[in-house]
């Protein structure tokens, strides 16, 4: 399995993860600009953008801390432009991390993997 294929993975399990929540997915690996967000989800009022990061151990720190303060910035802002086209009565947004950790290497192991959602990371 290649790393594109993990994050993929990563992404669909976070995706199921929000749905079971309750959640309706708006977009995934939407590109705005240069910028994606992995998942754009709501549940009445509240939207949530929401970046998915994925390792194999935490040996080299937690995924969550892979998150650099500019690329939490290009999220912002893309999220801020990606709102301005789909005006809409959102009266809560958040910035949220999902994590897995684990091999990811096929479904047993995806869903052996640890998931850990992080609302209003950022």
């Amino acid at each position: 399995m290649t790393r594109r294929d993990r994050g993929k993975a990563a992404e669909e399990r976070v995706a199921q993860h929000l749905r079971e929540a309750g959640f309706e997915l708006l977009a995934r690996n939407l590109y705005v600009g240069r910028t994606e967000i992995d998942i754009v989800a709501r549940r009445g009022v509240l939207l949530v953008f929401c970046e998915v990061r994925s390792r194999r151990s935490d040996d080299y720190g937690h995924p969550a801390l892979s998150l650099s303060r500019d690329k939490r910035r290009r999220l912002r802002i893309a999220a801020a432009r990606w709102l301005r086209s789909h005006p809409a009565p959102f009266a809560h947004i958040r910035f949220d991390i999902a994590t897995l950790t684990g091999d990811l290497q096929d479904e047993s192991s995806l869903a052996a993997a640890r998931l850990e959602y992080f609302p209003n990371a950022f």
